[in-house]
């Protein structure tokens, strides 16, 4: 089963569910990438903070997947802010898949003005196409507000915690309301679904999982999701979840 798409405000498609590249590594990880592609999945999110840019690489180069049916996420960390153009290149060439489908600022940092030189890196790495989008990761309002006020425009993501139990209701909003499209990551918290009676009755009526449960409530309020996993049987249990829906009143019995 291949992941659905959403649509980016710049009109890029992007897959509405994506592997978490967080806390694997070696061959694990390489392995896990490439079995996650060839049962459909397209999104994989790493970051120069996980130490696993190499891997994730090597995984989908050995998958046999077409490259631009793939879409790779990586971030830049707020120490690397002061010397944004090493580190992009550093992805790039960590990855070596030619290009970056979206690299993300990894957090905000605490100075403005050395956020605001990174962000001006990544345009200048989308404009030569060596990065096709560009956003953002645990970014507040106010911070997207100050890339607003200094570019003209607003990130076309922004990656953010979020589960039923941590659901950011006032960022969510101000990311819907200006096209902003959210990517969840930790959405399963860490297996908090299997002690939670709603959810354990929802995957009772649709003989689903308590993950596929939540990851299709995130997939119906519009987050996409990002679940880490590198065993291929969870792999293949978080990918369906496009074969039924859950109805309004369940969405906000668990909203």
């Amino acid at each position: 089963m291949k992941a659905k798409e959403i649509m980016l405000r710049n009109h890029v498609p992007m897959p509405a569910l994506g592997m978490g590249c967080y806390n694997i590594s070696g061959e694990a990880l390489r392995s896990a990438v490439d079995q996650a592609a060839k049962i459909g999945y397209r999104l994989f999110d790493t970051a120069k903070r996980y130490g696993n840019e190499k891997e994730v690489g090597e995984g989908l180069r050995r998958c046999g997947v077409p490259r631009e049916e793939l879409f790779i996420i990586s971030k830049i960390w707020p120490t690397d802010y002061d010397e944004p153009v090493r580190w992009i290149e550093a992805g790039l060439k960590a990855i070596n898949c030619g290009y970056l489908d979206m690299m993300l600022l990894h957090w905000p940092g605490t100075q403005e003005s050395r956020r605001l030189k990174a962000w001006e890196a990544l345009l200048k790495y989308r404009d030569l196409g060596l990065l096709h989008n560009i956003g953002v990761s645990n970014f507040s309002p106010a911070h997207l507000e100050g890339i607003k006020q200094q570019f003209g425009e607003y990130p076309v993501v922004n990656e953010i915690e979020h589960h039923p139990w941590y659901q950011q209701h006032n960022l969510t909003e101000f990311c819907r309301r200006h096209q902003i499209a959210v990517i969840g990551w930790r959405p399963l918290c860490r297996g908090r679904g299997s002690q939670e009676p709603l959810i354990l009755e929802l995957a009772a009526k649709y003989q689903k999982t308590p993950s596929q449960i939540i990851l299709r409530w995130d997939f119906q309020k519009g987050i996409v999701p990002i679940p880490k996993s590198s065993h291929l049987v969870r792999l293949e249990e978080n990918i369906s979840i496009f074969d039924y829906a859950l109805a309004d009143e369940e969405i906000l019995q668990m909203d």
